[in-house]
C-alpha cells in the first residue's frame, strides 16, 4: 500500500479494531499475525515511544516482533537484497509513502516483488494491493496528484495481470470501497490525451458507484452491480471452496 500498513484497507485484512484510528493497536496485531509480505509505510507505529519519529505511547518494539519471523527493511534500496526470502516486511516511511511522482520506485515494482515471493507457496496466496493516495488526492481536489496516483495503481494492476495470465490460475479483482470528490471530466481529446477541465463537487466521499473489474478463474462471481460487502463475501467463499478442495485431494 502507499499509505501506512495500519491504514483502513490493509488493516481490514490483518486486524480487528472498533476504530480505524487505533493505529498502535492495529500495528501490534499485524506484528503478531501470520502475514507473509508487508509493504508500505507506517514504521512509526512499530517502534517504541522513545525512538525518534515514533507515534506510539508505549515502549513496545513491534519491529523486533516482526523480525522474529521475517527480514524487516526500512529503505527501498535494501529491498533487492531480500527478494529470495519466503517472507518480507518493508516499511519504507514513518507514515504514508511519498507521492508517486516523488518516489524512485513504483507500486507496480512492489507488486512484482510481492508476487515473486508469494508465488513460491504451492498452496497459493492472497495479495491486497492498494493505490491508497488516490483517495487523498481526491480529498485534496488535486487533479494532477490524482492522475499520477491512478497511473501508479494502474501499472500495479498491469503487473498483477501479467503474472495471472502467464499462470492462468489467478483471480484478479480491482475495485474501490467508495468514490471521493465527485470529479467530473469536461471535454478534451483522446488523441492528445488531454482534458479541457476537471471539476470536483466535494472534498468528501460520494454515493457514486465505483467500477468492479475481475479477470481469471472465478471472475463470473463479480459481474453486474453488487453491494460492496458482497465482494468480500464472494472472495471468502472462493477461498473456502479452494481449501475444501485441497483437503479432499490430500485425503
Amino acid at each position: 500500500v502507499t499509505k501506512s500498513v495500519t491504514h483502513a484497507t490493509p488493516a481490514a485484512f490483518m486486524a480487528h479494531a472498533d476504530d480505524r484510528r487505533q493505529h498502535a493497536d492495529i500495528a501490534e496485531q499485524i506484528a503478531n499475525s501470520d502475514i507473509d509480505v508487508l509493504f508500505g509505510g507506517g514504521w512509526a507505529y512499530f517502534v517504541p515511544a522513545s525512538n525518534y519519529g515514533s507515534k506510539r505511547k508505549d515502549q513496545k518494539n513491534l519491529l523486533a516482533a516482526l523480525e522474529t519471523r521475517m527480514p524487516v527493511i526500512l529503505t527501498y534500496d535494501s529491498l533487492s537484497e531480500h527478494i529470495d526470502t519466503p517472507r518480507l516486511a518493508a516499511l519504507l516511511a514513518p507514515g504514508s509513502l511519498p507521492k508517486a511522482v516523488d518516489r524512485d520506485y513504483s507500486l507496480s515494482r512492489l507488486t512484482q516483488i510481492a508476487v515473486g515471493i508469494l508465488s513460491k507457496n504451492r498452496n497459493g496466496f492472497v495479495l491486497v494491493v492498494e493505490g491508497s493516495q488516490i483517495d487523498t488526492a481526491a480529498h485534496d481536489q488535486d487533479p494532477q496528484y490524482l492522475i499520477e496516483e491512478l497511473i501508479d495503481f494502474d501499472d500495479a494492476v498491469g503487473a498483477g495481470l501479467d503474472f495471472a495470465r502467464k499462470k492462468g490460475r489467478t483471480l484478479i479483482v480491482v475495485t474501490a470501497d467508495h468514490e471521493t470528490g465527485g470529479m467530473a471530466v469536461h471535454d478534451g481529446s483522446i488523441e492528445k490525451r488531454q482534458v479541457a477541465s476537471t471539476v470536483f463537487t466535494t472534498t468528501g466521499h460520494t454515493a457514486a458507484m465505483v467500477p468492479l473489474f475481475a479477470d481469471g478463474p472465478g471472475s463470473r462471481h463479480f459481474n453486474g452491480i453488487r453491494d460492496n460487502a458482497r465482494v468480500g463475501r464472494s472472495l471468502i467463499e472462493l477461498l473456502l471452496k479452494k481449501e475444501m478442495k485441497n483437503q479432499a485431494s490430500s485425503q
